[in-house]
């Protein structure tokens, strides 16, 4: 295997991202925003203006772009999967799947390396 730096990366070796809505609770072991949880790394990504309480509203459209945007910056870094720590962040599936997933799955069988 051959070894790449990114510019401004200054961590590597996790495959799994985890975003994260504005939450202000203890997270405590077993929850998806504590680390200890995981037997593997994750990496965090705040989605800065983000609440939970906006998640638990539903206001999808709204945020859509602020999650598009976390996410584009977890694939960046090297992520390979991309999660929220929240089951109602559902309603952002569709736009951060047809932007970081399923374009790099076409890109490749396309024969481009880098998802844009």
């Amino acid at each position: 295997m051959i070894y790449q730096a990114r510019a401004g990366q200054v961590a590597y070796g996790y495959a799994i991202g985890m975003l994260c809505a504005e939450w202000h609770i203890p997270f405590i072991p077993g929850d998806l925003n504590n680390a200890g949880t995981f037997p593997f790394p994750v990496r965090y990504e705040s989605v800065a203006g983000v609440s939970g309480a906006d998640v638990l509203r539903g206001n999808g459209d709204s945020y859509a772009k602020i999650m598009v945007d976390a996410a584009k910056k977890l694939e960046a870094e090297g992520v390979r999967a991309i999660t929220g720590n929240c089951g109602f962040m559902a309603s952002f599936q569709e736009e951060g799947v047809c932007v970081c997933v399923l374009k790099k799955i076409i890109y490749r069988r396309c024969g481009r390396e880098r998802c844009t």
